[in-house]
């Protein structure tokens, strides 16, 4: 079976990119951020194969499989992806990060798919992240008075960051080994 390496950290973070490179190893299958799959609202966007979900011949499968999304689970969803890429793979990467209702993401996981499970504990400097965040309403801020916006974006942004990070730093010292950072 495919071993799942799941990149934790918060959004905005660089998890899309890292993906990205890990999959120019051929033996690699990048999924995404999978748990967006079971949100109603992201079902009709494109993979990153450039297809449908429903052509894709990753989510496609799966697609077919489940009649609905609703009850479906982070780890269930995982593991229905990994029987269909383990055939052809030897890593499935889930980028979905460890913000707000995803923080404990990892814990679950790990139990689900012991020695087969790998976190990559992905960091970006804070205030990198609430630029990335905010860096659209600030274009707008003066004109339409968006400066309290933006401070209340930053400050769950900020938030989250902490949340997440924390998340997979926990992780990293109850599962010794099964944590990696991307090097610098």
């Amino acid at each position: 079976m495919a071993q799942l390496v799941y990149i934790g950290g918060y959004g905005w973070s660089g998890s899309t990119l890292l993906e990205m490179l890990m999959t120019i190893d051929p033996d690699v299958v990048g999924c995404g951020e999978t748990v967006g799959a079971l949100r109603p609202w992201n079902i009709d966007r494109r993979c990153s194969c450039g297809r449908g979900p429903h052509e894709c011949p990753v989510w496609g499968p799966l697609l077919a499989a489940m009649e609905s999304r609703a009850g479906w689970r982070h780890e269930e969803l995982d593991a229905g992806l990994r029987r269909i890429v383990s055939p052809g793979h030897s890593m499935m990467v889930d980028s979905s990060n460890t913000a707000w209702g995803e923080a404990l993401s990892p814990f679950r996981l790990r139990r689900a798919f012991a020695e087969d499970f790998q976190l990559v504990h992905l960091v970006r400097d804070p205030r990198a992240v609430c630029w990335s965040i905010t860096k659209d309403e600030i274009k707008r801020a003066d004109r339409e008075g968006g400066r309290a916006k933006i401070l209340r974006r930053c400050f769950v942004g900020a938030t989250g960051w902490i949340t997440a990070n924390l998340a997979c730093e926990l992780f990293g010292w109850l599962y010794p080994g099964t944590v990696s950072a991307p090097p610098l």
